[in-house]
């Protein structure tokens, strides 16, 4: 009896931290298949810039290629004060998603004084719809201290419709 209750706890306790482990899977899996754009770039920052690193696993549409910019002070500098991190995606054709992290705790946008329209994530995250345009879906939120947005953006000649049940998607599989 009590191996089982052990092996129970083990593969619960496993379960747990594969759950936990999610995003960080995700960024380790877009490092190993984009070594030189995102695996390099990513190595380059300090420990706490990489350990708050979050990519989606969904996206609105086939993503065909992957890479990962920065924003810091001084500029083009992964060693100085990061502001941002990008992961950018694409279809290779038509579209484009950047999904962002706002590393700076004291990050604030400022709102043109009307009330935003909002969307809720999955785990009830308020999300702020800063975009929804036909050529730009673009939400916003802030989560466990930080800053995330995701924007899609397409070419006015594709047919592709996107919504921002789409990004929201996107946005979903960037936490559990």
């Amino acid at each position: 009896m009590p191996k089982k209750i052990l092996m129970i706890t083990s593969l619960s306790f496993l379960l747990l931290l594969t759950a936990c482990n999610e995003e960080t899977r995700a960024v380790e899996k877009l490092k190993e298949e984009n070594p030189r754009d995102i695996k390099k770039v990513a190595a380059a920052f300090p420990k706490d810039v990489q350990k708050e690193l979050e990519a989606p696993t969904k996206f609105p549409f086939k993503s065909k290629n992957a890479d990962l910019t920065f924003a810091s002070e001084p500029a083009g500098d992964p060693k100085g004060k990061i502001i941002m991190t990008e992961f950018i995606f694409g279809n290779g054709v038509d579209s484009v998603l950047h999904a962002s992290t706002y590393h700076n705790k004291n990050t604030s946008f400022d709102s043109d004084g009307k009330k935003p329209k909002t969307v809720k994530l999955k785990d009830g995250t308020k999300a702020t719809i800063v975009n929804n345009s036909k050529t730009s879906k673009v939400i916003r939120w802030k989560k466990d201290g930080l800053y995330h947005s995701i924007m899609l953006i397409k070419s006015p000649k594709s047919k592709k419709e996107y919504s921002i049940k789409d990004i929201v998607k996107t946005a979903d599989s960037m936490h559990h």
